[in-house]
């Protein structure tokens, strides 16, 4: 039987999102998130590197006197969870829901995501962001890229919109077999997944990018980006804070690309940009 180690974390939400991503890099496996300021993070207790962890706390300046950890009771944690994770509404247009929900009439678009590690489910600003942003333009025939697509979902959606080719790309093994799941479960039949990184693009041409990763991956993808979008074409980017708006637009500039919106939740900005 497994026993699983429950670490408290606390520190400012706006961190959660990208302490998750690097915590899920080193065997932790899940994670509840409690404002304000505290995150909760699960790993089986056998994989637990105290050094690896310590590191990533240092990083983001997280203190020891800002962690405490415990062992968990041996409970059906997938019934615990569900019990507290929540549907999620979008623009009242779209809704995003898990298989365990009951799906709902009113909306244009329903999605059922299977969430793994707590990514890509609509919760998180950046997701939600995108999708807003999605919504303001026309995907009918459009050719696709989601790269870093975690669980699919915005490739997923970008198919329900109408695009007629997507490539979803991502160099984890949990989200190349999760975006899988969940285009089955959505009776998605335009998106091709692939396990790999960014250079799985190359030499392609894209009607639209889209790129939910990080600031710091974002700044060194773009000039693939510009390469693969034709005159035209439009490009998202999110993963980052509203302060970083100014540093990745002044890149953006120089490979041609416009600011045409931007959408800022919780601190998350997402970009749309469109390419001279």
């Amino acid at each position: 039987m497994i026993t699983y180690l429950q670490i408290h974390i606390k520190t400012d939400k706006n961190k959660f999102e990208i302490i998750e991503a690097e915590l899920a890099e080193i065997s932790f496996e899940g994670f509840w998130e409690e404002n304000p300021g505290n995150l909760y993070a699960y790993i089986d207790e056998s994989l637990f590197n105290k050094e690896e962890f310590l590191e990533i706390c240092e990083k983001y300046q997280i203190n020891p006197d800002q962690i405490s950890y415990s062992i968990m009771p041996n409970i059906n944690w997938n019934e615990e969870w569900e019990k507290n994770y929540e549907p999620v509404t979008i623009s009242d247009k779209v809704r995003i829901i898990a298989p365990f929900h009951n799906s709902l009439a009113g909306y244009e678009h329903e999605l059922i995501i299977k969430p793994q590690m707590s990514f890509g489910t609509g919760h998180h600003g950046t997701t939600s962001g995108i999708i807003r942003l999605m919504n303001k333009e026309n995907f009918e025939e459009k050719k696709v890229a989601d790269v870093g697509c975690g669980t699919g979902i915005l490739a997923i959606y970008a198919e329900k919109i109408g695009a007629k080719e997507i490539w979803a790309i991502d160099n984890e093994d949990w989200a190349y077999e999760n975006s899988l799941e969940n285009i089955g479960l959505n009776k998605c039949q335009k998106i091709k997944v692939e396990k790999g990184d960014a250079e799985n693009i190359k030499n392609k041409n894209f009607d639209i990018i889209i790129s939910n990763i990080t600031k710091n991956i974002n700044l060194k993808l773009i000039p693939l980006y510009a390469e693969c979008l034709q005159s035209g074409g439009l490009l998202y980017l999110s993963g980052f804070f509203d302060s970083d708006l100014e540093d990745v637009d002044q890149l953006a500039k120089k490979f041609k690309f416009i600011l045409k919106r931007n959408n800022v939740h919780d601190n998350w900005c997402a970009i749309e940009y469109v390419k001279a």
